[in-house]
């Protein structure tokens, strides 16, 4: 379980792009959460950041006493096209979540925690 109230590096990357790429990259993580019986709730946050930025989407899904020991899916994703290209040279990557509430038993299941295609 993530800290409480904390971003939270679920994976990372460093991605190389070389001179004479267009920069377009498609970013994305995906994940599930469940809480059990002793969890109040909350919200777990999803998001991806380039050199320390965060970009895209933020996915969020609440989580809220009794039903929190569902599980539930999170996800966020990223392109970089146009003017948000990439530039040459070395990026990195990060997947990250943040969890606010009260959680005590709160489990993440990192699935995809991060994959970048060109």
């Amino acid at each position: 379980m993530p800290p409480v109230g904390e971003p939270f590096v679920l994976a990372e990357g460093t991605l190389n792009i070389p001179e004479g790429h267009n920069g377009i990259i498609m970013f994305t993580s995906k994940i599930r959460v469940q809480g059990d019986s002793a969890d109040e709730g909350g919200i777990c946050t999803l998001w991806i950041t380039i050199d320390d930025k965060i970009v895209g989407f933020v996915g969020a899904q609440p989580l809220e006493y009794p039903n929190s020991v569902s599980q539930r899916t999170i996800t966020t994703s990223y392109l970089t096209t146009g003017e948000n290209a990439l530039s040459p040279g070395v990026h990195q990557i990060k997947s990250m979540i943040q969890v606010d509430g009260d959680f005590k038993h709160l489990s993440v299941h990192n699935d995809m925690p991060l994959m970048w295609f060109d």
